[in-house]
């Protein structure tokens, strides 16, 4: 393992420590958050929260030792000591190994190996501080009147929001390796449990090994146990684009429409197998909690999560007649009741705790370098603020 990987590892273990302790400003992943979910989990379950928390700790452990074939997966040689290199500098920041149990398997052991022993299944409803809205979308257009875009809204609630402090002109332009990954939450609330545990960063891993398209789409497909619910789009310098559509156990990959345009939102997919599963976990996960899908804040969010994509699927149709900045910015800022591509912390039901909020809206001219970011301010949605115009090196 080479020292400087060691070196990246716990200089990431420090910066880890540093969102857990609230010193970075603008995250909405710190400790609190985390004590939260753990309190309140254990409740649930009428359990100390101590007990919840060692638990969590025993199964982070298990997850460390369980390296997998490496025959398979050569890429993981050495990694189990850069795990440890990372861990070892969230320590030096001040963070105990509960702390870090939690920030890295708490979601992982509840979904999965919580439900395996004990058949539990948690309400979102139930949790307040779990509950996410997970329904951020990605764009990615190959060529626009300003060249090659991409533009993401992100969604999620208000509760540990920041406004993110202004981003210093002529900073340096930060996609600096050959592919792009933009992500977005798709998570289900009753998935399938995969056959690896060992805590993988995949995206990162990727870019390590990866530098084309075609090795990255191998790659993520591969690597598809170590990576959770989660909608991806990788793009390269040319204009190629992949959307993977993703569960815990399944993926599906999604090329460019004829002009270049490629999409992705969350809590959904447009592969009619992945969708089809999705839709059937999504009816036992409504049983098993006693909900319906339209008397209940989770069905109702289920049902305005198809919606969006379909929603999105339609407008993007329609931008691809006319593909300009303009008409993207737009086509991100639609607000329809049924399925929205900008929220508006708007209630879907009057018994739902969180609601989702557009927090950000980041757009990018990737040819000329320029961020355009608008956030919501206090209560000032981010449609409503004025864009913070950044041009990098």
């Amino acid at each position: 393992m080479a020292s400087t990987q060691i070196e990246t590892a716990r200089a990431q273990g420090l910066a880890a420590a540093q969102s857990l302790q609230g010193d970075n400003p603008g995250t909405s992943s710190n400790g609190q958050m985390w004590r939260d979910h753990a309190h309140e989990m254990a409740q649930l379950l009428g359990w100390p929260t101590e007990k919840l928390v060692s638990q969590v700790v025993a199964f982070h452990r298990e997850r460390l030792d369980a390296v997998p074939d490496l025959t398979r997966y050569p890429e993981l040689r050495g990694y189990r000591d850069r795990l440890q290199a990372q861990e070892d500098g969230m320590r030096a920041g001040g963070v105990s190994d509960e702390m870090i149990a939690l920030s890295k398997s708490f979601n992982f052991w509840r979904d999965t190996r919580l439900v395996e022993e004990s058949g539990y299944v948690w309400s979102v409803s139930a949790i307040p501080h779990a509950a996410t809205t997970e329904k951020c979308r990605v764009l990615y257009m190959a060529d626009s009147d300003r060249g090659a875009l991409r533009l993401k809204n992100v969604d999620d609630p208000l509760t540990y929001w920041q406004t993110q402090p202004p981003i210093r002109h002529c900073s340096p332009w930060p996609e600096k390796h050959p592919l792009s990954f933009d992500g977005v939450g798709s998570g289900l609330f009753l998935d399938e449990a995969p056959q690896e545990i060992f805590p993988v960063n995949a995206h990162e891993l990727c870019r390590e090994h990866c530098t084309t398209l075609d090795e990255a789409t191998e790659f993520m497909v591969r690597y598809n146990y170590f990576w959770e619910g989660q909608n991806l789009i990788i793009h390269d310098e040319n204009g190629n684009s992949m959307a993977f559509e993703k569960t815990r156990c399944r993926v599906a990959v999604r090329k460019p429409n004829a002009q270049g345009i490629n999409f992705i939102t969350g809590m959904g997919a447009l592969d009619p197998e992945i969708a089809a599963f999705q839709k059937s976990c999504r009816q036992r996960y409504l049983d098993q909690t006693g909900q319906g899908w339209d008397d209940s804040p989770e069905g109702l969010f289920f049902t305005l999560s198809e919606n969006t994509w379909k929603n999105m699927a339609r407008y993007v149709d329609e931008l691809s007649l006319s593909p300009t900045w303009n008409n993207a910015q737009q086509l991100m800022e639609q607000r329809d009741r049924s399925g929205p591509m900008c929220l508006t912390g708007e209630k879907l039901h009057p018994d739902e705790t969180v609601t989702g909020c557009t927090l950000i809206m980041n757009y990018l001219e990737l040819d000329n370098r320029k961020l355009h970011r608008r956030q919501w301010r206090g209560d000032i949605p981010a449609y409503l603020d004025t864009p913070e115009v950044v041009q990098f090196a």
